[in-house]
């Protein structure tokens, strides 16, 4: 790895590492704006202080990123074809994704960090291949490449998530019902400490990942890393999935509270401890599952439809629809603004890199 950094110094030093740097900080706001998805509702019910839930979730986020291996060889190689990929194809990707997660980190909007990566590296891809950037991975791949992963979660997850929450709940309200309400309190109090922990580790084990494999994505496009003959990571995948395990845990201690206000208090009116291991148990289960199949799903498609659901096993109309139909917008906008914003940011580097 050494010898082939130094053969390889003089072009990696125009843009390998202000990429590094772009990615590590796009790692870092993800954490921050993803921190509803492992710390919300159990803030929202007040099993935990904001401080102590931040804190466990941040721990928790960084042990779930060292185990998620599968996900990270999906981003690498799995979305855009490893020829037509250049560094400031992944440089452009990360400013378009850094931007948008900055305006809605600074407006309160849980967007999918998830589709903002892929669609970025999708834009950025195109501007570098055209549609052989897509092509050349079902070619190569078959069907059950990136895209279909993609496409697989983005569809079932929401669902997944939404009934998890829901039958979870209605099994609650059938065998709890009889316990008062300060018995069942306290026994779902310290239930959602455990499933909080739980969620905050499945969501590390899927999102600090994409990370790694966007790194790896860099390495490999740069020469400093090659994959195995089947598409295996390198030994080196070990030191970058620790390297971002620290950044997300960073970035979801310090984590965005108007994120969590509107996530885990204004999606549902009065949310209580039942409800918030019913979500986190739920959607844990969905992102675990997701994760050994090398499924890269966006944690809150999971976590938003999961407490609606926990909601709607009470009554339906508990469900705060307009702070629904505010957070769709946010996943509905956010593919295609990344995708442009990163080819034109695309465009701009090769246009720069070629006239310069």
């Amino acid at each position: 790895m050494h010898e082939s950094l130094l053969l390889h110094l003089p072009s990696l030093l125009s843009l390998f590492w202000p990429t590094v740097f772009l990615v590590t900080v796009a790692l870092f706001i993800n954490g921050a704006t993803d921190s509803p998805s492992s710390v919300a509702t159990v803030i929202a019910t007040g099993a935990l202080s904001p401080r102590a839930a931040l804190l466990g979730a941040g721990v928790c986020n960084l042990i779930g990123t060292l185990f998620g291996a599968k996900v990270a060889i999906t981003i690498t190689s799995g979305i855009i074809s490893l020829d037509l990929v250049k560094p400031a194809t992944i440089f452009a990707a990360m400013v378009a994704i850094i931007g948008w997660g900055t305006f809605a980190w600074t407006q309160g909007k849980p967007i999918s960090k998830s589709h903002a990566l892929i669609a970025g590296l999708a834009g950025a891809g195109f501007a570098s291949g055209g549609f052989d950037a897509y092509t050349e991975v079902w070619r190569t791949q078959g069907w059950w490449n990136g895209w279909t992963k993609v496409l697989t979660g983005l569809v079932f997850s929401p669902v997944l998530g939404f009934g998890g929450g829901l039958m979870l709940g209605k099994i609650i309200i059938r065998f709890c019902s009889g316990l008062s309400p300060e018995t069942g309190s306290w026994w779902f109090d310290r239930l959602q400490v455990v499933s909080a922990g739980l969620q905050a580790t499945t969501h590390g084990r899927n999102d600090g990942p994409k990370f790694a494999g966007v790194f790896m994505l860099l390495a490999v496009t740069s020469g400093v890393v090659t994959l195995g003959p089947h598409g295996e990571m390198p030994p080196e995948i070990e030191y970058v999935l620790l390297f971002c395990a620290v950044v997300i845990g960073l970035g979801t201690y310090f984590g965005g509270k108007r994120i969590i206000v509107k996530v885990g208090k204004k999606l549902g009116e009065g949310i209580v401890s039942w409800q918030g291991f019913a979500a986190e148990m739920s959607s844990a289960t969905v992102i675990f599952f997701a994760s050994s199949l090398g499924i890269p799903i966006s944690t809150t498609h999971v976590v938003v439809p999961a407490i609606a659901g926990t909601h709607a096993a009470v009554r339906l109309a508990n469900v705060n629809k307009h702070v629904a139909i505010e957070i769709l917008k946010g996943w509905v906008y956010t593919f295609p603004i990344c995708w442009v914003l990163s080819y034109l940011a695309s465009v701009i580097v090769l246009y720069a890199q070629a006239h310069l």
